[in-house]
């Protein structure tokens, strides 16, 4: 599992010391020259004038990692070759939605599905849209060679107002995979960070989904127990940014 960038760790320091400040009446803060200077057990550390909060950070453990982390980087690869080549097109102001429950790995096969799905996306825009493809008629010979890898293709006119073709895209597989259990993951990420580092605060970060303000009390009631000293729920996400006590 990656570590957080440098980048990452301050936008997640400034949400922690922000509420951390609040309940403790201090004014810890980031400094650029010093915050990030490499000291067991912490991966960043905070200051007060003369004082120094450390802090542990780790990623909440999900459930299904090829979901989180494999199955994004093979769509991003897909997706950012298929710009790319739609570039070269005189294509209409479009918003083009895909979803990849299975997306290629080799190299080859990304180039081959990302083309394919280029002629299919200027071929849809050369006739009449809104154009909505999903599992149900990827038989057909138009869809067919792309039906192991992409299970919905949406394509319609912009309506916001821009010029230009638009694409997002997901990776979701229809099924229940259990990456969005957050009380899952920050027991996951409690367990792999005991007894090492009893004595710090330990920093969670929800990964890929907020935890929601319903999931706190479980949440706090299953680390009664956890030697760690103090536990937080960091939620990065537009419209969810806030630090949470746990423990």
């Amino acid at each position: 599992m990656a570590e957080h960038t440098n980048e990452e760790k301050k936008m997640f320091a400034n949400s922690f010391a922000s509420v951390y400040n609040n309940e403790n009446g201090t004014n810890y803060r980031w400094e650029d020259e010093k915050s990030l200077t490499p000291e067991e057990p912490y991966d960043f550390k905070l200051f007060d004038e003369g004082r120094v909060l450390g802090v542990q950070m780790v990623r909440g453990v999900v459930a299904d990692t090829d979901k989180v982390y494999a199955r994004p980087g093979y769509a991003t690869k897909v997706v950012d070759l298929l710009r790319t080549i739609l570039q070269t097109k005189e294509m209409l102001s479009v918003c083009i939605f895909l979803n990849f429950p299975k997306p290629p790995k080799k190299r080859e096969q990304i180039e081959q599905l990302a083309h394919h799905l280029a002629e299919v996306i200027y071929t849809c825009c050369l006739g009449e849209l809104p154009y909505l493809a999903n599992e149900e008629n990827f038989d057909e010979p138009f869809l067919s060679t792309m039906k192991d890898y992409v299970s919905e293709i949406h394509i319609e006119l912009r309506t916001d107002g821009e010029t230009g073709f638009q694409v997002s895209f997901g990776w979701s597989s229809g099924k229940l995979e259990g990456a969005f259990d957050s009380k899952q993951k920050i027991l996951g990420a409690e367990k792999r960070k005991r007894g090492k580092y009893d004595h710090v605060i330990l920093l969670v970060d929800p990964v890929n989904w907020p935890v929601e303000d319903y999931e706190i009390s479980s949440i706090k009631n299953a680390l009664v127990g956890s030697p760690i000293k103090e536990i937080w729920i960091v939620n990065n996400f537009v419209g969810n940014q806030r630090a949470i006590r746990v423990k």
